[in-house]
């Protein structure tokens, strides 16, 4: 009887807790990738409406490496820097016992809804030169110039 007390107890305190919030991206070609239903990558287009937002999370360290985000999306909508690819394929090679590499072609998947992913992997994100190692700042020049980036993520 007592451990359920506390077992409420702690129950209770728990829903009491405040939530964590939760870093939130919309992306304009999101994909499963390969022949891993686990993994993902997401380009999020760099507009004037969302700029300053996104410098902001990248800045603040939101959508650093093992971070959690959760993306939304509904495939993957053709786009110049694209072109006629849309998701595109994964090359994935392995070595038999033998030692002779195997390399297999997968079709990535485009992905409609929702997922909540760590993030593995980033890109065309534009680094100032010269930032200490461990810290982060955009290169403004660049980043005023940026049409996209890209999220690559494991789903938890």
């Amino acid at each position: 009887m007592r451990s359920l007390a506390v077992a409420l107890a702690l129950l209770v305190a728990g829903t009491a807790l405040p939530a964590v919030a939760q870093t939130e991206i919309k992306s304009t070609c999101f994909c499963q990738l390969g022949n891993d239903a686990k993994q993902f990558s997401a380009e999020v287009a760099v507009t004037d409406a969302n700029r300053a937002e996104l410098a902001k999370m990248l800045t603040a360290g939101d959508l650093d490496l093992k971070k959690t985000v959760k993306v939304t999306g509904d495939g993957c909508a053709p786009a110049d820097w694209r072109k006629n690819r849309l998701c595109g394929s994964t090359s994935v090679t392995t070595t038999k016992p033998d030692g002779a590499r195997d390399s297999k072609k997968f079709d990535n998947t485009p992905v409609s809804g929702t997922r909540t992913l760590r993030i593995t992997n980033t890109g065309n994100v534009p680094r100032k030169q010269g930032t200490p190692r461990g810290q982060f700042a955009l290169d403004e020049a660049r980043w005023a110039k940026t049409q996209v980036i890209l999220i690559g993520g494991r789903e938890d």
